[in-house]
Parts: structure tokens; sequence; C-alpha cells
């Protein structure tokens, strides 16, 4: 799905089961009374999926990923690229999935920049910009990554140090565990 408005519908995207390899790139997704992209697994294999250069905005949570059965394969999941702005709840909304989460811009969502929750692990979140969200970033405690060997997020309201003014903080941004 390339290059379309949607707006004003309850959700922007719904994908649902056995998604594999699917696209959704440079599409505009306002306003709608729900998710502005959601995906659901009940069973099937979900992989390899792709959400690039999208504007999501003003809808319930930017970009809903979940897996409602007992061992989904919701997995290789790039979110990347994407401006992901004034959502009422998350920015985005991981379930249970494992993703990269990379060069976005993630902000003023009312609740969560990004919501992790306890069954999501082995997601790698990295050169995010994190601004004025209420919460940047919870994660319920699972294993993830929210940086590579080189570099990191930005985190507008950083407050620890930059020793060699080279925009990546010297100390770790503990995102709250719920």
């Amino acid at each position: 799905m390339e290059r379309n408005i949607i707006e004003k519908n309850e959700e922007g995207i719904r994908c649902q089961s056995n998604i594999v390899g699917n696209k959704i790139i440079s599409n505009t997704i306002i306003n709608n009374t729900q998710e502005g992209i959601s995906t659901y697994e009940y069973g099937d294999n979900s992989l390899n999926f792709l959400i690039y250069n999208n504007t999501i905005a003003y809808n319930t949570d930017g970009i809903k990923i979940d897996g409602y059965s007992s061992d989904p394969q919701v997995s290789n999941f790039t979110i990347c690229y994407n401006r992901i702005y004034n959502n009422t709840d998350d920015g985005i909304e991981l379930g249970k999935s494992n993703n990269t989460i990379k060069y976005n811009n993630i902000s003023n969502n009312n609740n969560r920049g990004i919501f992790i929750s306890s069954i999501s692990e082995n997601n790698t979140v990295h050169h995010n910009e994190f601004i004025e969200n209420s919460i940047n970033v919870e994660s319920q405690g699972s294993p993830n990554w929210f940086n590579t060997s080189t570099a990191g997020n930005f985190w507008a309201d950083y407050t620890g140090v930059d020793a060699d003014d080279n925009y990546i903080g010297n100390e770790s941004v503990t995102c709250p565990e719920t």
C-alpha cells in the first residue's frame, strides 16, 4: 500500500493473520478513531512487514502490533523513517512481537511514545527521536534493546552528560518499567 491519504475511519489500515512481506509506504494516516495502522495475529505467521516513511497522526494509537495466539510468529517487522505524532494514546504499541524500530520521529503522543508489553521481546529500538511525549518509552520488563553498538536514540528530555559533544549521551537512559 503506497501513497494514500487515509483519514476519518475507525482504523486507518488493519492487517490480520498471515501477513507476510507486506509494505505500507509513504502514506498519510490521520484522524482515525482507533489505530492508524494495526496488525493482529490469530495463529498464522506474520513476518517481514515494512512500515516506512508514513505520517501517522491524530489517531488513538499510531501503530499497534499484536499477536493473540499462544505462539504467534509476529516478527521481523521494520518500522522506520515515519513521523508518528499527536496520537491520543501511544505512538507505537507492541504486543506479542519482536521488531526493529529505527529512524522515526515520535513526538507529542498523549500517553507514551512507545509501549512494549511484557510478552513482547527482542525488539530493537534505535536512532529514533523522542520529543515531548508524556512518557517517551514504557517497557514492561521484557528484554528489548534501545541502542546499537554505536548509537541509541535522541531523547529531548535527556539530562545526562555528553562529555565529547557528539550528541550521544554518555549516561544510559532508563526506560520506565511497569
